[in-house]
């Protein structure tokens, strides 16, 4: 057993290696801020609540082509008059996530005239590409964001899209201003509509990208960009599922001017795509397969800040099979027409990727075709170099009282679930290079509530020195934040176990409360003490055998009161608390809820939005009938852009956002449905993601404000009855 947060090394050979003590630095930053693919096949040996890819047979050879062929596009921009002399303008044609840098993406441009800078780059053909321009020289590689092209004031642009369509040869942007040397730039308005190219039919939610600057369409199918660079523009327009082809289109904006368009995309049919991959000889037994990419379904979800798109989301990658020795497979419905670009991982999107022989990371990468398509893959190794690099595998015992059903995450940064290889064990593999040093702490459900509270550390985080060899690394978390350290129940040994029971409004405060069961503990009823501190809440400690599980209910002095329904626990851990609710008496149904017959009961879940929401929401709701409750709220959070005049962001345009994707509204609430549970879709305004709004906002305003809200206010509205129909929302 490991105490006070330190790490027992093991070295695969036997030899003890070096200790890990914990950090008194900085808490490692929370992890990125929604999943859609529900759990549909257990990995082995057993998986996190990540999305798993649906089992399919194991193909053979041939191995698939790793990536798309290449072409030569021509890319020429219009840069600001205050670029300094002497600066290169460069074009980065990114992977999908920004972390991975390869230098060949890195292309300088050439000065063909004044303001104007050209030249050619290699862009997959049929790609749905990230780019970005700037003038970073390579020097520093902590700088090589501050002089990326911006927009406005404070926007800073993460990446463009480009849809690389067949007769591609040229690309022609203008940027409006520089992160590092921000200046006044000729700006208009671009507005349009999405339309299904068949029939016409708006299309809701279709993400619009359009100078860097990304937003969505609204209910309508409507969009609006303001303050976007007066010139050669190109929109790119997608959808989170791929259901519809990719568009593109290219305006002329003129200062101050607006461009109006119709976007008109094709519905895309479903195609299922197999994905067989031969592991690696020394692919550790306990190893997840999974698979990151760049699309919805394969875990990308949007960034934390302002305007960054869809990016690798490590809570949201789904899972492999391990099908056979060394191979793993599954499959995903993508459709038609998709640009997946992916890896495998036995970690998550930023550790445990798989690496070429010569140290390189893999971006593979394809379009769906219309029938189902196999791809046949093999990784060459999951170290960043055979000759230098370790493997430390990182085992955790977690308390016994953690939640069941939760998950538990390993953050160093950015969260990636753990793998869960026993009761209370989870493991995580990392690949390193010895004297390297990580950070990290173990958190429950990802979230700052459940970080580790073991004694000694500061804020959950414990340092990790990689050492020489392979290693193993044995930890504890003594207890979870906000909870007390407990021990697990000895089978058959008397265990204290914590009764607390909340009854209805209508019980009278006189009544004998009492707790009786199938345990010889609980036969002859156990008197319950009412709370001064509540009325209605009633406790009582009962010890009961280790690992028994008990039937019981409550009645108020015999057994025509007893409590409508009964309930059942397992004896785990000493200290147990179990915390019920009753719903009506036996022998008074009509009187259940009092004088309010419409009182409903239930949880209104956090109203910001996690991708780890999804993993966790099983558990939640199975909780949540647990404790009788028969309803739940799934929320869904916009934010106000400015306040003069009004204006609603959808998505994230010029504000900060804690919007959940629809896709995740709809899945969680269909888990809800699953749990036995009704939806209530809860929308909410943030007032308080604008400086100044939660004054703005609370002040009266004229009638020449509030106009213009109502306008805005329909969008918020008519979207959220849209997305309650399609769930069938209860309220």
């Amino acid at each position: 057993m490991i105490g006070l947060g330190t790490a027992l090394l093991t070295a695969c050979g036997g030899t003890a290696g070096p200790t890990a003590t914990p950090s008194q630095a900085q808490t490692p930053s929370a992890a990125p801020e929604p999943p859609v693919l529900e759990p549909t096949h257990t990995a082995a040996p057993t998986p996190t609540g990540t999305p798993a890819l649906a089992p399919s047979p194991t193909p053979g050879p041939p191995t698939s082509p790793v990536s798309l062929s290449r072409r030569e596009v021509t890319f020429t921009v219009k840069v600001p008059e205050n670029t300094r002399p002497g600066d290169t303008v460069y074009v980065n044609v990114l992977p999908f996530l920004d972390w991975s840098w390869e230098e060949e993406q890195h292309v300088p441009l050439t000065l063909t005239a004044e303001g104007l800078w050209s030249g050619k780059v290699f862009v997959e053909g049929g790609a749905l590409a990230r780019y970005v321009y700037d003038r970073w020289d390579e020097t520093e590689w902590e700088d090589f964001k501050e002089t990326r092209e911006a927009s406005g004031e404070s926007i800073e642009i993460e990446s463009r899209w480009l849809l690389a369509e067949p007769g591609l040869e040229e690309v022609n942007d203008v940027v409006e201003t520089w992160n590092d040397l921000r200046a006044p730039a000729s700006v208009g308005t671009i507005t349009g509509m999405v339309v299904d190219i068949a029939n016409g039919a708006p299309l809701m939610d279709a993400n619009v990208s359009v100078g860097g600057i990304h937003t969505a369409s609204d209910y309508d199918g409507r969009f609006r960009v303001e303050g976007i660079a007066a010139g050669t523009q190109r929109i790119t327009v997608y959808r989170n599922l791929g259901d519809y082809k990719p568009a593109a289109t290219v305006v002329e904006l003129t200062e101050d001017g607006v461009a109006d368009v119709t976007i008109k995309m094709h519905a895309a049919q479903p195609v299922q795509v197999t994905f067989d991959v031969a592991l690696p000889e020394d692919t550790p037994e306990d190893a997840e397969i999974r698979l990151a990419g760049n699309v919805f379904l394969a875990g990308a979800r949007p960034g934390v800040s302002p305007n960054m798109p869809v990016m690798g989301e490590n809570l949201r990658i789904p899972t492999l099979e391990r099908s056979t020795a060394g191979r793993a497979s599954g499959s995903l419905e993508l459709h038609e027409g998709t640009y997946l670009q992916y890896f495998y991982t036995v970690g998550s999107s930023s550790r445990g990727q798989e690496y070429d022989q010569d140290g390189r990371v893999v971006y593979r990468s394809f379009v769906v075709g219309p029938s189902s398509r196999a791809r046949q893959d093999q990784v060459a190794t999951w170290r960043p170099s055979d000759e230098h690099s370790v493997l430390v595998t990182l085992r955790v015992e977690v308390p016994v009282n953690t939640t069941p059903g939760a998950l538990v995450a390993f953050n160093a940064g950015p969260s990636h679930w753990m793998t869960k290889t026993g009761p209370n064990e989870w493991t995580m593999l990392l690949y390193g290079f010895p004297g390297q040093v990580d950070q990290y702490r173990y958190v429950l459900g990802d979230d700052s509530l459940g970080m580790d509270g073991s004694d000694g550390l500061q804020d959950g985080v414990r340092t990790l020195v990689y050492p020489e060899i392979d290693t193993l690394v044995e930890e504890r978390v003594e207890r979870w934040e906000w909870s007390q350290e407990v021990a697990a129940a000895r089978s058959g040994e008397p265990s204290d176990v914590v009764f607390r029971v909340t009854v209805p409004p209508t019980t009278a405060r006189d009544v004998t409360m009492r707790l009786v069961g199938d345990d010889p503990a609980l036969d002859a009823a156990v008197a319950m003490t009412r709370q001064t501190s509540n009325p209605w809440l009633y406790e009582a400690v009962v010890p009961l055998p280790g690992g028994a599980s008990v039937s019981y209910w409550y009645d108020r002095g015999g057994p025509e009161t007893r409590s409508q329904r009964g309930f059942q626990i397992v004896v785990g851990h000493t200290g147990q608390v179990v915390d019920d609710w009753i719903a009506g008496w036996s022998d008074s149904p009509a009187e259940a809820l009092g004088t309010r017959p419409d009182f409903i009961t239930g949880i209104y879940t956090p109203d910001f939005w996690s991708t780890g929401f999804l993993d966790l929401s099983a558990a939640t709701f199975e909780r949540i009938r647990a404790h009788n409750g028969g309803w739940v709220v799934v929320s869904s959070v916009w934010h106000y852009g400015q306040f003069d005049p009004p204006t609603v962001e959808p998505r994230r345009v010029k504000a900060p956002s804690v919007l959940a994707p629809k896709e995740d509204i709809v899945a969680q609430a269909r888990i809800a449905r699953e749990k036995g549970l009704e939806v209530i879709l809860g929308p909410q305004l943030n007032m308080e993601m604008v400086p100044g709004g939660v004054d703005a906002v609370c002040r009266s305003h004229p009638q020449q404000w509030l106009d213009p809200w109502l306008d805005e206010a329909e969008r918020f509205w008519m979207w959220h009855a849209i997305v309650a129909e399609e769930i069938g929302a209860d309220a």
